[in-house]
């Protein structure tokens, strides 16, 4: 339950910090957040606007705000909860939206009650 309460909370606050930072009356301020089972994986995308830029140091994302100490682990604590359930993130970045796709593998007996792959995809 932690690790989805972490993985969900962190992604929120990201996007909703992304969409305070638009000031532009041209680009709307919208969060899509779905989730659906495809192919034996819990999938979740998570899509947002944003101006802002994307920075990138050593293959890691990094704040931009002023304290480094006390924020910019968001993104890395999503991937550390995703990896201990043998899972994936992958995140895609345009001008102005943010894509974070993220793929759990279903086990048949797992609490999560996978039965059946329902028809569908993101």
């Amino acid at each position: 339950m932690l690790d989805v309460c972490s993985i969900f909370s962190n992604m929120l606050d990201n996007a909703i910090e992304a969409c305070n930072k638009i000031n532009n009356t041209y680009i709307e301020r919208k969060i899509k957040l779905r989730g659906t089972v495809v192919n034996k994986f819990f999938v979740i995308k998570c899509e947002n606007t944003k101006v802002n830029n994307i920075n990138f140091k050593n293959n890691k994302f990094i704040t931009d705000k002023k304290d480094l100490f006390l924020h910019g682990i968001g993104i890395s604590s999503i991937k550390n909860s995703v990896e201990k359930y043998d899972g994936n993130v992958e995140i895609d970045v345009f001008e102005n939206k943010f894509i974070m796709t993220i793929y759990i593998p279903l086990i048949k007996n797992s609490p999560v009650g996978y039965k059946t792959n329902p028809v569908g995809a993101i």
